[in-house]
């Protein structure tokens, strides 16, 4: 097969690092993969083994960068069978070039994208504009995959096949050796500015938590994050998931504190590598969290009682091995493998559907 992703930027982000791990298993069983960005879009730190295709020009600010060169991503798509995009202003734009080309268009959705850019995008005009765009890209006559079945119902999908990320369980493991501290905690989280990621409740949650346990917590995040608190080591942008992973086993304890996530992949990549696990109940984390089993569960925007399921499980080392276990076991059935090869027999089913019904047409 031939297959285009049509990407708004290919920057390091749990969605890119999705889409980064199914285009490079494409590319490993012999298909052509190409992925067209907008130029200066692309900074993604980690293997690509898919031809990349930056169109356009490249400008300091990535708004204005975007509008200028998202429509030139057209007329950059090669020859190919399917395209696929992964956020709902470029499924225009995936319209357009599928009709060109000839190729089956699909729309990825990882994410509720409405309230996505919200405290990102200043002007309330051009945020209503991008949520009424975003609304109307599902009605596009373009074919649907999700992540989870809770983004397909904030989205109001109603046709969708469910591909799941997984996780690389060559680097994500509790195989190695780590350098957890019996003396003080270590709590790790990963942070952004956008108010939905929850960052603000965490630290809230977190200043309770340090008037009663002695803890250090890192962030890892790529924007600048206020570090006044007394409890933040340090705010990191990590280089690759080598570093991750050494950083998830080294963490007495994961927190994700987001008010909603698609499917939501480092919880479920922190459990692979054995550290417990607490979150909120941010929506695809259902796919594989259950709450007392696995890790513990708070409803989103509740410091409080996010701030007690930290001290619960900082407090009870049994509950701890208990929901790490368990959350290795859980994180051993989200194989790339399958995911890919999900992906891979949706494709060429649909090709071959498209085949069919081109033939028959002919025969008349």
């Amino acid at each position: 097969m031939d297959i285009a992703f049509l990407l708004f930027n290919y920057k390091l982000s749990g969605g890119m690092r999705v889409i980064n791990q199914i285009s490079n298993g494409l590319v490993e069983r012999g298909h052509n993969v190409s992925i067209i960005v907008p130029r200066g879009s692309a900074n993604l730190r980690l293997p690509i083994k898919a031809k990349v295709i930056n169109p356009g020009y490249a400008f300091n600010n990535h708004y204005l960068s975007a509008a200028i060169n998202l429509p030139l991503l057209i007329f950059a798509v090669p020859k190919c069978d399917v395209i696929i995009c992964t956020f709902s202003i470029t499924a225009y734009f995936a319209f357009i070039a599928a009709k060109i080309k000839r190729a089956i268009p699909y729309n990825f959705i990882q994410n509720h994208e409405s309230p996505l850019l919200d405290g990102l995008i200043g002007s309330r005009l051009a945020l209503m504009l991008y949520r009424i765009l975003t609304k109307i890209s599902y009605h596009l006559p373009l074919k649907m995959l999700v992540n989870s079945r809770w983004t397909a119902d904030m989205c109001k999908v109603k046709q969708y096949r469910i591909i799941h990320p997984c996780v690389d369980h060559r680097i994500f493991n509790s195989n190695r050796s780590n350098d957890r501290c019996s003396r003080q905690k270590k709590i790790l989280a990963v942070g952004k500015k956008q108010p939905w990621k929850g960052l603000s409740d965490l630290l809230l949650a977190l200043d309770t938590v340090y008037k009663k346990i002695d803890f250090k917590l890192i962030i890892i995040s790529p924007d600048k994050i206020d570090t006044e608190y007394p409890f933040i080591e340090k705010v990191i942008k990590i280089e690759d998931d080598k570093e991750l992973a050494q950083l998830y086993r080294q963490s007495h304890l994961f927190v994700s504190s987001s008010w909603f996530e698609g499917f939501g992949l480092p919880p479920l990549e922190a459990m692979a590598c054995g550290t417990p696990v607490v979150l909120t109940d941010s929506g695809g984390v259902r796919e594989y969290a259950i709450d007392g089993y696995n890790c513990l569960i708070v409803p989103p925007r509740q410091p409080k009682k996010l701030a007690q399921a930290i001290i619960t499980v900082l407090k009870n080392d049994k509950l701890a091995a208990k929901i790490a276990k368990n959350g290795i076991e859980t994180a051993k059935r989200f194989q790339w493998e399958n995911t890919i090869n999900k992906l891979e027999r949706i494709l060429l089913t649909d090709i071959g559907k498209k085949t069919k019904a081109a033939d028959e047409k002919s025969s008349y």
